[in-house]
């Protein structure tokens, strides 16, 4: 399991960069500061819409549907996490191939290296 030092740095991640660009963040019982602050300090495009998350190469962006949607903040963090994960790969940052491939062994180890990558923030920080 990735510690959030390791998961930055496998993620070419530079803290304090940006801020999160929430949109849609309703006030929920469960939210974390100290997760909030983790997530804010990623300089990723993200916007809050729709009802699914998904991370698009193309436009380098990560959208999530609004935190009301989630049955909890958990739920919110983990799936924000996964979807960063698939981020980090961007050819800008860690350079994964990650276009045109679902149903492939490598959709496969990507989805592993995303399923990994939600949990570390969020076991790290408590």
């Amino acid at each position: 399991m990735l510690g959030v030092d390791a998961w930055l740095r496998v993620s070419g991640v530079n803290l304090g960069v940006a801020s999160l660009r929430r949109s849609g963040g309703e006030a929920h019982e469960g939210r974390e500061a100290e997760l909030d602050t983790f997530f804010a300090a990623i300089p990723v495009n993200l916007r809050h819409q729709g009802s699914e998350a998904y991370y698009e190469p193309t436009a380098d962006r990560v959208t999530m549907p609004p935190t009301s949607l989630f049955s909890g903040f958990d739920h919110y963090y983990a799936t924000l996490a996964h979807e960063l994960s698939h981020w980090t790969g961007h050819a800008s940052r860690l350079g994964r191939d990650l276009k045109n491939r679902f149903g492939t062994a490598a959709y496969a180890a990507e989805e592993l290296v995303a399923l990994s990558g939600q949990s570390a923030p969020c076991l790290s920080l408590h």
